[in-house]
Order: structure tokens, then C-alpha cells, then sequence
């Protein structure tokens, strides 16, 4: 009776080996789709040029930082240009984080084909609606096909 509840165990660590720890933790915690939804809007209006959508995807502490669309897109233009029409986005496994904030991550391949991970910091507003408070780009491990 032991013997098939150990090749499930070694079946699920052969996987999660194959998949990194990113992707095989993604079944544990499936990404929020009113989360997910804030961030493609924002990239969808990042790749049209739309400064105001993409604006308004984010919180009000950047919004501070960052008075107007304009100037809030420049920023992005010089210190997030994965963000901006990327060949390929794959949102990972949520973590939860301080002040009732959520760490949503997500592998993305840029427009000239490296990966990259954005870790963006989600908070949600007295409204219930999800807003992006913060984005760190880390650059990808392994070269993108």
C-alpha cells in the first residue's frame, strides 16, 4: 500500500524540480483574478501608450510620487522598460505581505527577449479595488527562448 503513495511523493518532486519552485508553488496559491486583472490592464496601456489607464491602475502613494500621467510614464520608460509590451507574461503564485498587501509575481519575457521577473506589491483600497503600490524588476536566471 506504500508503494504507490511514494511514487506519487517522488512523481510530485520529479515535477517540482522540472517546474521550479516558482511554478510548482503556483497550484498551492492560484493568483487573484481582480489582482491579475489591475496589472494586464496596466501592461495593455503600457504597450498602447496609453499613460492615463495605466495611471490609473496605480495607488495613490505612487500617484503622490508621481503627480501626473506623464511624468508617471517617463519613470516607467527609464526604470521599468520590461514592463512595456513584452513578448510573454506568466503570473506565479501570490505571497501575502505586510499591511494586508499581496506580492503577486510574474515571469515575463521583455520586448528584445530576456526574462525577467516583476514583483509587484498589490494593496487594496477602501473601495475593495486593487491597486499596484510598488514594482521590482528582477532579471531572469535563465536566457529566454
Amino acid at each position: 500500500m506504500r508503494r504507490p503513495f511514494l511514487s506519487l511523493i517522488a512523481a510530485a518532486v520529479v515535477l517540482a524540480a522540472a517546474l521550479g519552485p516558482e511554478r510548482a508553488a503556483r497550484a498551492d496559491a492560484a493568483p487573484d483574478p481582480a489582482v491579475t486583472q489591475v496589472i494586464e490592464t496596466q501592461l495593455r496601456a503600457f504597450a498602447a501608450g496609453d499613460r492615463r489607464t495605466a495611471y490609473a491602475q496605480a495607488a495613490p502613494s505612487i500617484q503622490a510620487m508621481f503627480p501626473n500621467a506623464g511624468i508617471f510614464m517617463e519613470m516607467v520608460k527609464r526604470g521599468y522598460s520590461p514592463l512595456i509590451a513584452p513578448k510573454a507574461t506568466d503570473f506565479l503564485a501570490p505571497k501575502p505581505a505586510r499591511g494586508g498587501r499581496i506580492e503577486q509575481r510574474m515571469a515575463l519575457v521583455d520586448a528584445d527577449g530576456r526574462s525577467w521577473t516583476a514583483v509587484y506589491t498589490m494593496e487594496r483600497q477602501p473601495d475593495g479595488a486593487w491597486k499596484i503600490a510598488g514594482c521590482r524588476l528582477e532579471r531572469g536566471s535563465d536566457p529566454a527562448v
